[in-house]
């Protein structure tokens, strides 16, 4: 994989800062209706969930488990041949309670 700052790289980043960190549902929908399929899906531990509105739940449940946390990106985006890979942080402002992670993204283009 090489690192990229392209549409993949942009679409990542914007997925993390803008989605995961929206508070407020009408603006998050609207992100997930800009950045996902219809027919999306998204893997967490919880398990799978396809489709924006199930997507929408699953980061409403993640502000509900980890209140005041926000994302940070903590590495370089990379991709190649449609699969890109994020690494993520998480905490509280002002907080020792750091959580880390990635974001690994398959897409590929609808005509």
């Amino acid at each position: 994989m090489t690192a990229t700052n392209g549409f993949e790289g942009d679409l990542l980043i914007r997925n993390l800062l803008e989605l995961f960190n929206e508070r407020n549902g009408i603006t998050r929908r609207k992100l997930l209706s800009e950045l996902w399929s219809e027919n999306a899906v998204f893997i967490d531990p919880e398990g799978a969930h396809q489709g924006r509105e199930k997507i929408d739940q699953a980061v409403e449940r993640l502000f509900d488990s980890f209140p005041g946390f926000s994302f940070s990106v903590s590495g370089p985006v990379k991709s190649q041949h449609g699969i890109g890979y994020l690494p993520w942080a998480t905490a509280r402002p002002v907080s020792h309670n750091r959580f880390q992670g990635s974001m690994s993204v398959w897409w590929k283009a609808v005509s």
